[in-house]
């Protein structure tokens, strides 16, 4: 059996795409996996899968740090020597993100072998969101500026570089796809969206009212997800202190740098009753939690041209729970809502954002019909046809 080199910056255990798509190569080929931050329950999640884990025990000391706000795309290249001591000949290259993608690159020259980059985002852009420069002293702003100018410039350089030494990109939606190829027409690409598997179940772990003390006919509205810039989550605090009926609660859950601000924000505004935080919790409970919720939502920012023409993993995640959403108005959201009446939504403002969550409270009844068009939804938006074409793909390339 033939085999690949899975590249991955971060750790596995929450990284849904990464899981499906392992697992999905494993049908046709031997698969192995590099990546960081291991966790004792990283092999449960390829049981009966043809994965092999090669986890890095990855430390970030001061030469790597210093690469990663400078020389970005060259703080992974230590994944090469870790490929090599395998003394397994690879013959494709699987890069998740432009973080990888230097040593894999330098991966498909040793091997003689097949690269596949796959961009999750537009990774330049979104280096933004990861600073938080207005709760920083003036010195560190000015330093974390200069250091993103450096990197996004570095970035960009080395994009047009490597992008068209890949025999073949993927990306998350045609948006993306079309970005790419505009701006360094990469030799093939496609869009996978990063949707659940039908077959996947949900079982109801433990009851979100009982962990929270909410009263049964309480509306509970779910935002989940990392917490930071460009996601529209302080003007869903600001919304919610608008909001009139007591029935409609406000459950949070997830981590990330605007955490202390966004719980500052509840209490200054008196919300405690309102809206609840249930701060990180585990892939394997996210959706059981997800199910029990009235209505789901997300919000994007056109924070950087990545959100601006992203496709989040929420909207497929909230269509596979059967939770109807309310969302803003974006382009890849807008693909959605035209086929699907799947929820509601609303300009990315204080006013529109809490008139649309009031006007579901008082249309509760209407919530069954968004539950059914919600059904209808997944039926397209699937990993199983996710998978048909990136099988495909593999095939042209071996």
């Amino acid at each position: 059996m033939k085999r690949i080199a899975v590249l991955l910056n971060g750790g596995i255990r929450n990284d849904s795409r990464v899981i499906k798509t392992c697992k999905s190569l494993s049908k046709v080929l031997e698969v192995h996996l590099f990546y960081i931050n291991i966790t004792k329950k990283d092999s449960k999640l390829f049981i009966g899968s043809n994965v092999i884990l090669h986890g890095i025990d990855y430390q970030l000391s001061l030469k790597q740090n210093i690469l990663r706000h400078s020389l970005l795309h060259k703080e992974f290249d230590f994944f090469y020597d870790y490929v090599l001591k395998t003394n397994i000949h690879y013959n494709l290259i699987y890069a998740n993100d432009f973080p990888t993608l230097n040593v894999a690159v330098k991966l498909k020259k040793n091997y003689k072998a097949k690269l596949i980059y796959d961009s999750h985002e537009i990774y330049i852009s979104t280096l933004n969101q990861f600073f938080d420069f207005e709760n920083l002293p003036f010195h560190k702003r000015i330093i974390l500026r200069i250091s993103l100018l450096i990197m996004r410039g570095v970035g960009k350089k080395m994009e047009k570089r490597l992008i068209p030494k890949a025999d073949y990109m993927l990306t998350v939606n045609e948006s993306l796809q079309n970005h790419f190829v505009e701006k360094y027409s990469p030799n093939q690409i496609n869009y996978l969206y990063n949707a659940p598997a039908l077959k996947e179940k949900i079982t109801i772990v433990s009851d979100i009212r009982d962990i929270t003390n909410w009263r049964k006919e309480d509306i509970i509205y779910l935002y989940q997800g990392v917490l930071n810039k460009g996601r529209g989550i302080e003007l869903l605090i600001d919304a919610f202190a608008l909001i009139k009926n007591d029935a409609a609660k406000l459950l949070i859950i997830g981590d990330g740098i605007l955490l202390p601000l966004i719980k500052r924000r509840v209490e200054e505004l008196g919300l405690k009753e309102k809206i609840q935080f249930l701060g990180f919790v585990d892939v394997n409970l996210l959706s059981s939690y997800t199910m029990q919720a009235n209505f789901t939502l997300f919000f994007l920012e056109a924070f950087n041209l990545s959100t601006s023409l992203a496709s989040p993993n929420k909207i497929f995640q909230y269509i596979h729970a059967e939770v109807p959403i309310i969302t803003n108005y974006t382009v890849e959201n807008d693909k959605v809502f035209q086929k699907y009446k799947i929820g509601y939504q609303a300009e990315l403002d204080k006013q529109a954002i809490t008139d649309i969550i009031d006007y579901s409270v008082k249309n509760i009844d209407q919530r069954d019909a968004l539950v059914a068009e919600c059904k209808r939804a997944k039926l397209e938006y699937n990993w199983e046809k996710q998978e048909e074409k990136l099988l495909r793909i593999i095939q042209e390339l071996l």
